[in-house]
């Protein structure tokens, strides 16, 4: 977790004065922000959420509430204390004595943190039950087309194009050497290896510009280099030497959990199909909002609802 500043956001308090007027216009804090199927968000859930989480804007809360309630009611028992708890301990021990200032500094109290936790957590939830949907005929299909099965390579990975030219020289007058010049040269992860990796298609450990120059290697077979940018328009050199290539034949269903994993990985990386799960409940939910002052608190999930939502 990234724990943010404590700061009571302008948004915030503009939108607690709103609040408050709407208070005493109608003489009482249960008018209502919020109205759902099965459920009402009142301005006095809007002040208790705010108190427990000082850092968030008023949309930020509204939203939170929103989907605390809906995913709650859809999801009842699917994610339970043990599982928010386990969660809690891993970024509290991470944190060490440093734990209770990093909740302050967030505008979050134990209470606040472990309800974002259980969204997060049931947010998930709907994801993967969404993406069961996805392992259609046609979707396994074309993940089976992208499949490559496990290899077993050596890589060297440097930082400059200059010491690739060199080390991709030296590899070239002896490549039974490669394992002790990646443990030499390399800045892998695996360079005490002699940068031996095994991996494959639905691997995440090397870029998919390596994987796929890798795939195409026959057995002892040495990559030219392999040039990869990151966001930041940083580049790395890779050199893959190959020790063991697999073919994967004809028999799809034996790599039936390894396409599943590929339909999962792919969607559950596409943040217009993640958002696009929670629109759909929403609109089960037939979730309207009242207030003016959040009327776009929920546009981000609305814009992108699809055909994967539950019935």
């Amino acid at each position: 977790m990234n724990f943010k500043k404590i700061t009571l956001t302008a948004a915030t308090a503009l939108a607690m004065v709103s609040l408050a007027a709407c208070g005493q216009k109608d003489s009482s804090t249960n008018t209502d922000i919020v109205t759902m199927k099965g459920n009402t968000i009142r301005v006095t859930d809007f002040y208790n959420a705010a108190k427990n989480n000082t850092s968030a804007n008023g949309t930020q809360i509204v939203q939170q509430l929103v989907l605390d309630d809906v995913l709650e009611d859809k999801y009842k028992g699917k994610v339970s204390d043990k599982e928010v708890n386990a969660e809690y301990d891993k970024t509290k021990k991470q944190y060490g004595d440093q734990f209770s200032a990093a909740l302050a500094q967030a505008g979050l109290t134990e209470e606040s943190y472990k309800s974002s936790i259980k969204t997060n957590l049931l947010v998930k939830y709907a994801v993967d039950q969404a993406v069961k949907k996805e392992y259609t005929d046609a979707n396994m299909k074309a993940a089976w087309d992208k499949f490559h099965p496990e290899v077993t390579a050596r890589v060297i990975q440097v930082s400059d194009e200059k010491t690739a030219k060199e080390v991709l020289d030296e590899v070239k007058k002896d490549d039974s050497k490669f394992g002790d010049i990646a443990k030499e040269k390399s800045v892998g992860p695996d360079k005490d290896k002699g940068g031996e990796i095994k991996f494959d298609s639905n691997s995440n450990e090397l870029p998919t510009e390596v994987k796929d120059a890798a795939f195409k290697l026959e057995d002892g077979k040495v990559s030219d280099i392999i040039t990869v940018s990151n966001q930041t328009g940083a580049s790395s050199y890779y050199i893959v030497k190959m020790e063991k290539n697999s073919k994967k034949g004809n028999d799809m269903n034996k790599y039936k959990g390894d396409l599943e994993k590929a339909i999962k990985n792919e969607k559950e990386s596409d943040s217009k199909f993640t958002t696009g799960v929670i629109g759909n409940l929403l609109k089960e939910y037939n979730v309207t909002i009242k207030e003016k002052a959040f009327s776009n608190a929920l546009s981000q999930y609305t814009t992108d609802a699809t055909d994967t939502s539950e019935k």
